[in-house]
């Protein structure tokens, strides 16, 4: 398997000589990359957004912002923590959002977001084979609302030949609290960049 992608930098990411600079990033670059390549809405309130090397340094420069840091030592341990979720060939990183970020959760929410961390998260395609994720109970304290933890696909070269196979329908399924909820057929700006991912 190759090797996962190389770490962002602290010069990436706009620190220069211990401060923060402006960074050139709006929220509706972000917002319009995350929704046409990398956020799979699954259900009411749920949704997945697939990390890689862009989505990671949009996180971290609004961690940097939100949390007012100004020294680059105060974001090392939260990138360092951050670089592991970067995928290697023939694997995805998902973050797992319930509900609405920025507002309060709901009940329904919150009861959720306990459920998820005993939950199943999968790849399917329209034949019925599956690929399994892993959801991981480890995060930073970021305490970003609605954000549940992070899940992880280990796809095999079948999988990924397979995954690759155009017209079979992939979508997500996720299984908690004795609920079942799937999303649409994946779109195809999202289809191809999680094969990006996948072929490292």
């Amino acid at each position: 398997m190759a090797a996962a992608l190389a770490p962002l930098t602290l010069t990436e990411l706009g620190f220069a000589a211990g401060r923060i600079s402006q960074a050139d990033v709006t929220t509706e670059r972000r917002s319009r990359y995350l929704l046409a390549n990398r956020r799979v809405v699954v259900g009411p309130d749920l949704a997945l957004v697939f990390e890689n090397r862009e989505t990671l340094w949009f996180r971290l420069q609004e961690l940097g912002r939100v949390a007012r840091l100004t020294s680059a030592a105060h974001v090392r341990h939260e990138l360092d923590w951050y670089a592991r979720l970067l995928p290697a060939a023939g694997t995805l990183t998902a973050a797992l959002w319930v509900g609405a970020t920025g507002r309060r959760a709901t009940r329904e929410a919150t009861q959720t977001r306990a459920s998820l961390a005993h939950g199943r998260v999968s790849f399917a395609d329209a034949t019925g084979v599956t690929v399994a994720g892993q959801v991981r109970g480890d995060r930073v304290q970021d305490r970003l609302i609605g954000l549940v933890g992070w899940v992880e696909f280990a796809f095999t070269p079948a999988e990924v030949a397979a995954f690759a196979t155009p017209g079979r329908g992939w979508h997500l399924a996720v299984e908690a609290g004795g609920v079942r909820v799937a999303s649409d057929t994946l779109a195809d700006g999202v289809w191809h960049s999680l094969n990006a991912d996948l072929a490292g």
